[in-house]
């Protein structure tokens, strides 16, 4: 009995590693995401070629396309 309980426990231990690995891609890609179209989208917005209120519109476009992905990441847990 104790032999299965370590490998239950190795076996948890192991998911648990790779969400926090899966958890840590999904936040990292939406902060870079973020930070280019604040990178780009302010540029052009500093040059005239992009308003604030269409800035704004793609941060919020990106951290929508991430949502379920950090809920799918949640899931697997």
């Amino acid at each position: 009995m104790d032999e299965l309980n370590q490998q239950k426990f190795r076996a948890e231990l192991r998911a648990f590693g790779m969400w926090n690995v899966v958890w840590f891609l999904v936040d990292f890609g939406e902060i870079v995401g973020i930070g280019l179209v604040l990178g780009f989208g302010g540029v052009w917005a500093l040059q005239g070629m992009l308003t604030i209120g269409t800035l704004f519109l793609f941060i919020s476009y990106i951290t929508r396309l991430f949502w379920p992905l950090r809920a799918i990441s949640d899931q697997i847990n």
